[in-house]
């Protein structure tokens, strides 16, 4: 250590000599050494190191240097002063023995002096850090020397404590002055005398000032403290039993000291529902609870604690559960391409490398080369015979899916085919079924009992509202319970001539728009296939608003009926090529749902084969919608998310809210709602919003190409953060001990529960930047662009890091959770990690399900093996206990390998707002939203009407904020949250990673032209320990550097990069239109013979140059060109 940070001059060298012409006090020639520009931090930190300890080190080599020379006696050091004119060292130069040893002590004592000059011009910033890290410091902090000081410290006197860590530090700094004085040639009593005092009145203020501040501040923490340890008591289970018979209010998160600092909370709605308060004037108040916990109930994350968390109780959200939905689809099509690689090649394997389709991309080229060979197994819908890619595999399994269920059909072909289509044809039947059984489990559909049951609470609830009509006065509160009658009203008219879902439903329907709107003959032939089912059906079943029902519409084989039946199957067509894929309306609850109309038309799929999308990609889709409407049903049961918010704004107005703050809650709670349900943009396919997704493609694959690396931070350091040290070496070395198989199928089971699957599913980029909602149809361009994106992600590193990253947490997790579960089992729990699973809605009761399901198994060595596979999915409760030890380990894994989610994020994000509707909006189309807008009259207008404005391009300027907004919970809220268990060790694995992963990233140079503190401002902001505050920071910094208030050459305050103001302002609007600017930049420099300024800025702004290197050639270019003329 000393080698390297205070390695003396070499004598070997002339030391450059400050031209001494005289025999001035040492304190007078100093003068001549001080410059004008004041020492950096970094230059400050050193010299206060060297200040310590530069003689002592510089003494000791000179003693292992020359302890053995020999004098020569041909020597005369006065000679030499007289010669060098150094008479002011003759004290130290009279010891040397010759002239090596004479120039070494000579450059040595000047090394000190110029220390001596620096030190004496430092700021405190850099000294006190010094001084800290001192290894006498640290030392202060060894127990043997610190007894009186932890005695007084219990005691909980400043004054004792002051005076004790004043002691210790008399000793320490006399002890620091006896190692240093007698080496530092020019050194006096006085300045002794003063280090030794300071030091032990520095100690004693240090320490006693500490203990006052704990002191004063002792109500908050003993908060802390009751949080982390409720009673205080030893038996931590029996104790939280004991706190949550108590009763103790736990509605909400808790609240942890960054929540004080509000800056970025205001933007962020669940921030303002759960913390902040909503002003009127003078009216303020908090969300109510009720909101409070609706919200928890749809929108948490696990990342926050809850209050009920530290009584072992919590929530798994709706956006918690529904992320093992997106998996299901994603696993059929897994096994459907293990058929095809199976039958294509006899090999075993998905044909995949890396999630990409190398298999299909060889049958491809084998047809254009012309050696496309026959398939063993011809199309059985379409007769063809060539070996078919993946796509269309799945495509025809899809087809003779949907096929047999036409009975005529079934009985005809079925039996006559080959056997692995068969089985392909069941795994997708399985799928529909397990979707369809989840939906009764939640009784989202419901049988004949459910529904008796259903009729006979609403009609509760429609008398209750006829009563409170009678008396209420306000006019807009009763019309407000007018309109809940009446919505009561019809769902009772809807649950009495209710249909429950086809038995025989083979693949769910999203219509080809795409198809329809550019082919008027495809509309033509699908009008008269609905023409006809009518006709067959002899009725058409329509909502009819006057009734408040569905009527049977009677069509008679007439000319009259055929004409009425072409009119509904018109406008059937109508309504499909309007609303085509669009299955994202999650609002109008029981009946409404794209899903779950099939009654309406109740037309079976393979009727309208040929007008359908026939892609896998549509089970992932349809099952994530489904999943989030079985789990809202689970959750608010027969109620939808109208009837919920008409609910809010009755009770608010009866408990004193003000129109305005009923209309800021409903919009923070709906913006929410829409955001897990996937509904961030209602109309993806808008010009602006399309555009918009696209330009943000290009330049996520423009400036991202390093994600991969920087994603090594978090990957090998937040399990750590998570785990702790322990844990985390215990993998290893249970890994290195034979157990690395059982460990890898543990992390299998990660796969099959819907995370980890960053390989298959392009969705790891979402961790840096955040995407709005993509249609399931696309046009050629963007279809181009999402496989590009797709591609880009898988070789930049950031999909595979990322999925081995969830691997890795789950191999470690798995290990932990079992100890968890067993010591909840026997009644030896901790607090923490009661805490900690009641975080992701794991309750004593529950844990001791899944600890006792039968499923669990163990090595040889004892490591247990999740085995997800064999958990019993026979009755409703085992498919529950199963889904909850999923959600478990989804989430976990989400707030491991740092994803934001909607808890995280303002709405800007996700391209929309809600803002007070204004009169000049109607101008613009805008009409007042009708959920989050308060008080409806009879006409359709609202007391305070409030507009959803929406706009892909809002998302602009946060397009790479995604991480930063994630990591402000996840990281710097955790840092400071005195329920997580491994904070330092967190916080020093992600610094430590941030550097290596900057040392992998960044080029010598670039390292090289940075001093300390500027390094280390590099490394905090790269590891993500100071969340969003950060970026702020940095963006401030080049606001006042642009507008010329800081001039990073001038100090040590150095930004990410020195700003004009054009670049600050396209910062603030985002890489996109950052990126065209420098585009169009770049373009004009070309056109204007500025070949090498216009190559450098395109070099830095065109996709996947940079990734695969060709950036620096197109720089290099530039200047050949410029030196050709």
């Amino acid at each position: 250590m000393s080698e390297i940070l205070f390695r003396p001059v070499d004598f070997k060298k002339g030391f450059q000599s400050d031209n001494f012409t005289d025999f001035n006090p040492i304190h007078l020639s100093l003068r001549d050494n001080i410059g004008t520009t004041d020492p950096t931090f970094g230059q400050s930190f050193m010299s206060g190191l060297k200040y310590q300890w530069l003689p002592i080190t510089n003494r000791t080599t000179e003693l292992f240097s020359f302890m053995d020379v020999e004098e020569d006696g041909a020597f005369d050091f006065k000679q030499r002063m007289e010669s060098d004119n150094t008479y002011i060292y003759a004290e130290e130069l009279s010891r040397a023995k010759n002239n090596e040893h004479y120039d070494y002590i000579l450059n040595s004592v000047r090394a000190i002096e110029q220390n001596r000059a620096v030190y004496d011009r430092s700021g405190f910033g850099g000294a006190l850090v010094a001084g800290v890290v001192d290894p006498l410091n640290i030392a202060f902090m060894m127990p043997v020397f610190n007894t009186g000081i932890k005695a007084a410290w219990s005691a909980r006197s400043a004054l004792g404590v002051g005076y004790e860590t004043a002691k210790v530090g008399s000793v320490f700094g006399i002890t620091g002055e006896l190692l240093r004085a007698p080496f530092d040639p020019f050194s006096t009593a006085q300045e002794v005398t003063a280090n030794v005092a300071a030091n032990t009145a520095f100690s004693g203020l240090l320490g006693g000032g500490a203990r006052g501040v704990a002191n004063s501040f002792s109500g908050i923490a003993t908060k802390i403290r009751s949080r982390k340890d409720p009673l205080g008591a030893s038996n931590d289970i029996e104790e939280i039993r004991k706190l949550r018979e108590e009763g103790v209010s736990n509605e909400g998160l808790s609240k942890l000291p960054l929540d004080k600092f509000t800056l970025i909370s205001r933007f962020i709605p669940a921030e303002k529902l759960q913390r902040l308060t909503y002003k009127d004037g003078k009216n303020v108040k908090e969300a109510p609870s009720y909101v409070r916990e609706a919200h928890i109930k749809i929108a948490h994350n696990g990342v926050t604690p809850l209050k009920k968390n530290f009584q072992g109780e919590g929530v798994q959200s709706i956006d918690m559960a529904q992320t093992e939905y997106g998996a299901f689809g994603l696993q059929v099509e897994q096994y459907w391409r293990k058929l095809w690689n199976k039958e294509l090649t006899n090999m075993e394997g998905t044909g995949t490398i890396g999630g990409l389709d190398y298999r299909s991309n060889v049958v491809k080229y084998q047809r254009y080369m012309g050696k496309d060979p026959e398939t063993v197994s011809p199309n059985a819908y379409t007769g063809e015979t060539k070996t078919p890619t993946f796509g269309e595999f799945a495509e025809e399994i899809i087809e003779l899916s949907i096929l047999s269920g036409n009975p005529s059909w079934y009985k005809k072909y079925y039996n006559d085919l080959p056997e692995f289509k068969k089985l392909g044809i069941q795994r997708l039947d399985d799928f529909v079924r397990d979707i369809d059984q989840r939906g009764q489990d939640s009784k989202l559909f419901h049988d004949r009992t459910q529904i008796k049951a259903n009729i006979k609470e609403l009609q509760a609830k429609i008398n209750d509202y006829e009563r409170r009509i009678k008396v209420e006065k306000d006019p807009v509160f009763k019309n407000i319970l007018k309109m809940n009658l009446e919505a009561n009203k019809k769902k009772t008219t809807f649950y009495e001539e209710y249909t429950p879902t086809r038995k025989n439903y083979k693949f769910p329907l999203y219509y080809n728009k795409e198809l329809l709107v550019n082919d008027v003959e495809a509309q033509e032939e699908l009008t008269q296939i609905f023409t006809k089912h009518f006709l067959d059906q002899s009725k058409v079943t329509r909502w009819n608003d006057v009734t408040n029902r569905y009527d049977d519409v009677r069509i008679f084989d007439n000319a009259v009926g055929k004409e009425n039946a072409r009119k509904y199957a018109e406008e059937v067509v109508d309504s499909i090529m309007e609303r085509g894929d669009d299955a994202y309306d999650y609002g109008t609850g029981i009946g409404k749902g794209k899903h779950l109309m099939m009654r309406v038309t109740n037309i079976p799929e393979w009727k309208v084969i040929n007008f359908i999308v026939k892609d896998p990609k549509v089970m992932t889709e349809y099952a994530k919608k489904m999943g989030f409407r079985i789990e809202f049903a689970k959750r608010f049961g027969d109620v939808d998310i109208d009837e919920l918010l008409d609910g809010f704004e009755v009770r608010m107005k009866g408990e004193g809210y003000t129109n305005k703050q009923i209309a800021e809650i409903k919009s923070d709670f709906v913006a929410d709602f829409e955001r897990v349900a996937g509904q961030m943009v209602r109309d993806p396919q808008r010009a602006d919003t399309k555009f918009a997704r696209n330009l943000k493609r290009v330049a996520g694959m423009s400036y991202l190409y390093g994600a991969g690396i920087s994603s090594l931070t978090e990957t090998l350091a937040m399990p750590i953060f998570e785990h702790g040290f322990g844990r985390v070496f215990k993998g290893i070395v249970s890994g290195l001990d034979g157990n690395f198989s059982k460990m890898k199928a543990n992390a299998t089971d990660l796969m099959h529960m819907g995370e980890g699957l960053e390989m298959i599913r392009p969705t790891a980029h979402h961790r840096m930047l955040h995407d709005n909602l993509r249609p399931l149809q696309v046009g050629r361009v963007e279809k181009t662009l999402e496989t590009a994106e797709n591609w880009f992600y898988k070789a930049n590193g950031l999909a595979p890091i990322t999925s081995v990253g969830k691997l890795i947490d789950s191999a470690i997790r798995i290990p932990k959770f079992y100890k968890q579960l067993k010591s909840y089992n026997d009644g030896t729990i901790k607090k923490l990690d009661i805490i900690e699973l009641a975080r992701y809605g794991i309750d004593e009761k529950l844990a001791k399900r899944m600890f006792n399901n039968g499923a669990w198994q163990e090595t040889d060595s004892g490591m247990p093996l999740l085995n997800i596979q064999g958990w019993s999915t026979k009755t409703k409760l085992d498919r529950e206990l199963k889904q909850s030890v999923s959600t478990y380990f989804n989430t976990a894994a989400r707030n491991t390998i740092i994803h934001a989610t909607a808890f995280d994020r303002p709405t800007v994000m996700d391209g929309f707002i809600y803002k007070k509707w204004l009169p000049y909006m109607r101008k613009m189309g805008i009409e007042p939203d009708p959920r989050a807008s308060v008080g409806k009259r009879s006409d359709g207008s609202f007391s305070y009407p409030v507009a959803r404005l929406e706009s892909g391009t809002m998302a602009w300027p946060f397009q790479f904020y995604n991480f930063a907004f994630a990591a402000h919970r996840r990281v710097l809220g955790a840092l400071i949250d005195p329920a997580k268990q491994h904070r330092l060790s967190g916080m020093m694995a992600l610094l430590g990673m941030s550097y290596v992963t900057l040392s992998l990233k960044k080029p010598d140079w670039w390292f090289e032209n940075k001093d300390y503190p500027e390094l280390l401002m590099r490394v905090v902001d790269h590891s993500g320990v100071t969340g969003l505050y950060s970026d702020l920071f940095y963006h401030a910094l080049n606001v006042a550097t642009a507008s010329g208030l800081h001039d990073p050459d001038q100090s040590w305050l150095k930004g990410r990069y020195k700003a004009t103001g054009w670049d600050t302002a396209f910062g603030f609007a985002g890489a996109s239109p950052n990126m065209v600017r420098e585009w169009v930049m770049g373009a004009n420099d070309l056109a204007n013979d500025r070949t090498e300024e216009g190559l450098k800025k395109i070099s830095y702004n065109v996709p996947v140059l940079s990734l695969i290197g060709l950036d620096d050639d197109l720089r290099a270019l530039g200047k050949q060109e410029k030196f050709r003329y």
